[in-house]
């Protein structure tokens, strides 16, 4: 008998409902043995029976040799090792925050980070508000679902601006969203405090664009001027 079991070998291959079972394990005390092993068994639809024993969603009865099951498992690892990026969107949301207003982005990335450290579904659902998504309630699952797709954003835009979003991994301070506007509208508005609110009504991809520009300039006079001083 031949049964094919089938489960994502990276981020992006991960479906909707993968994600949600993802997301439905995050706050479960389970080591990592056993967290690869139960997205091992819902991935597949598989039911332990014990001793190397499944059974299949039409009832079938599978044994699995115990190098088998190490290698499916370990190719789920990467849920537990490496971030995600650009993967499936959960949210009514446009994937890349078109028509986002700088304003709106950074306030939804505050109530996001905020839900990591406190584990309230409702600032997700506040977040979601800020980005047009537009719901009653949201669940803890569906709240693990939104922060896995939002941090998976933050590593597509730390790809599209380097120098907006590069990571500062010399610092022991923890990241900042309201230190990080901060220091953006510093660097934009021009000492004129006045413009912040034209900063933060503009479209998101059009400040970091402008910011991403500024910043390869002010690297490309600090390089001249490092030439200049050799010579």
């Amino acid at each position: 008998m031949r049964i094919d079991l089938t489960i994502p070998r990276n981020w992006n291959e991960v479906a909707k409902e993968q994600l949600a079972i993802i997301a439905s394990l995050m706050n479960e005390q389970l080591t990592r043995e056993e967290m690869l092993f139960v997205l091992f068994c819902r991935m597949t639809g598989l039911r332990y029976e014990g001793k190397g024993v499944f059974l299949t969603a039409d009832k079938k009865r599978i044994r699995l040799e115990t190098w088998q099951l190490s290698d499916f498992c370990g190719r789920l690892a990467f849920v537990l090792d490496t971030l995600p990026c650009d993967i499936v969107n959960p949210t009514r949301v446009n994937s890349y925050l078109d028509d986002i207003t700088f304003g709106d982005y950074f306030h939804a990335d505050s109530l996001v980070y905020g839900y990591r450290l406190e584990g309230n579904p409702d600032m997700v659902r506040r977040a979601l508000g800020d980005l047009g998504d537009h719901r009653r309630g949201v669940s803890k699952q569906f709240a693990n679902e939104v922060m896995l797709w939002w941090a998976g954003v933050q590593q597509w835009l730390k790809s599209q601006y380097p120098l907006v979003l590069e990571d500062s991994g010399s610092s022991a301070e923890p990241y900042d969203p309201l230190k990080a506007r901060q220091n953006i509208m510093l660097m934009l508005n021009n000492d004129n405090p006045r413009d912040n609110e034209h900063i933060e009504q503009s479209k998101m991809h059009d400040v970091f664009a402008a910011l991403q520009s500024k910043i390869e300039h002010a690297k490309q006079r600090e390089e001249q001027m490092k030439r200049h001083g050799q010579q």
